[in-house]
């Protein structure tokens, strides 16, 4: 998956994740929509800008958990790289501890 995360993710990039992190394939990719949607930047990380203000291309019903959760969990919990960008897969390690 390289440095960050594309559109799409492949099969052999969802079953690595999937092993790693414990979750189910599914909840894999449906995680990976969810982070490219809030990756406004294009870029395939998730930087304080996208944190921030509204969020126009996620849907309505997210915007409230995208500020209650997601927001303070990068400023003060993510995993992040040395630009201080998330990635898909320091995002996914890190919300595997809801699903336990």
């Amino acid at each position: 998956m390289g440095a960050g995360a594309s559109a799409t993710i492949n099969s052999d990039e969802v079953t690595s994740l999937s092993a790693e992190t414990g979750l189910p394939k599914a909840t894999v990719r449906r995680l990976h929509k969810r982070f490219v949607l809030l990756d406004r930047s294009g870029d395939g990380t998730l930087g304080q800008e996208d944190l921030s203000g509204d969020f126009p291309a996620a849907p309505a019903e997210y915007t409230p958990a995208v500020r209650a959760i997601i927001g303070p969990l990068y400023r003060c919990g993510f995993e992040k790289n040395a630009k201080n960008q998330l990635t898909f897969p320091c995002f996914l390690r890190t919300l595997r501890i809801f699903a336990r």
